[in-house]
């Protein structure tokens, strides 16, 4: 059992079944909801379990948007794991109280209970936008400075910094593509007499947004220019040279926020190129799975 910070006398949160065997005495009122019993003691405040805090962004028509199903498999894990976890947004926090109504899958379903401060915080902010938004950020530093609540993944990575970690690694080396700061043409010019593509990448980006693929013609002694631009239409322009393509598509944009990769060639289906991504955790032993 792990038990809150004493902040506000007078209210008691408790898993169910945990409650009935603590023989919890002098109680005033409580509420029942689907998962939880919400018990107003008189002296103290306690919490039974420890409280997992999922924190993520608030959308407007769905409470949690289209990752609702992802939610809802890493809450279903509260059984195995022991913790009460619940996910919230920025807009249901009462600082004053303490207290946040969050969102519990229980049941097949969707449900609003309202809990004291968790014992840790796992973000998973969508992206570097909202990351970046004045909320979010003022959240996540009083979370961290004034309660001191253990923070996971508390942000998105730098495309280089990780690069630069994995190289430094030698088990790594062997499947890691070619990948140099854009500081020059010359950089992408070596790159693609070797391996005929390339991929220019926003060193903060996500989502794919902002890739552009360039392709090497020897044949034509040409470039081509391949990307999705802003109104997510898919383009491919032909260039004479790299000074040109540099010119008329990226000459908006800082060039050292950008870096250069080796394209690898993929696999493909029904004529569609397939790549595959793997997340991995480790588990309790620090193995990853």
């Amino acid at each position: 059992m792990s038990c809150h910070r004493q902040t506000k006398p007078g209210r008691q949160s408790i898993n169910r079944p945990f409650g009935k065997s603590c023989g919890i005495s002098n109680i005033r009122s409580y509420r029942y909801s689907p998962s939880f019993i919400h018990i107003w003691q008189e002296h103290s405040y306690r919490t039974a379990g420890r409280n997992l805090f999922i924190r993520l962004h608030r959308h407007s028509n769905k409470p949690l948007g289209e990752r609702s199903e992802f939610f809802a498999k890493l809450l279903s894990l509260s059984r195995t794991t022991g913790c009460i976890p619940f996910v919230f947004g920025e807009n249901v926090i009462n600082w004053d109280e303490e207290t946040i109504k969050g969102y519990v899958f229980d049941n097949d379903d969707w449900h609003i209970n309202e809990f004291p401060f968790p014992n840790v915080i796992y973000d998973r902010l969508p992206n570097r936008l909202t990351e970046n938004r004045d909320g979010p950020k003022e959240v996540k530093q009083k979370f961290q400075k004034e309660y001191t609540i253990p923070w996971y993944n508390p942000g998105f990575f730098n495309k280089w910094d990780v690069n630069e970690r994995l190289c430094a690694d030698e088990r790594a080396l062997p499947y890691l593509p070619e990948t140099y700061p854009f500081q020059s043409m010359s950089v992408v010019e070596t790159l693609l007499s070797h391996y005929r593509q390339v991929y220019i990448k926003p060193i903060h980006g996500s989502l794919g947004l902002g890739i552009h693929q360039i392709l090497y013609d020897k044949h034509e002694n040409v470039y081509y220019c391949r990307y999705t631009n802003e109104a997510k239409e898919n383009k491919l322009q032909k260039f004479s040279t790299l000074e040109s393509i540099v010119k008329h598509i990226f000459h908006d944009r800082p060039l050292e926020n950008l870096i250069v990769q080796q394209g690898i060639p993929l696999i493909r289906s029904e004529k569609r190129p397939v790549d595959f991504r793997v997340h991995t955790n480790k588990d309790s032993n620090g193995n990853g799975r």
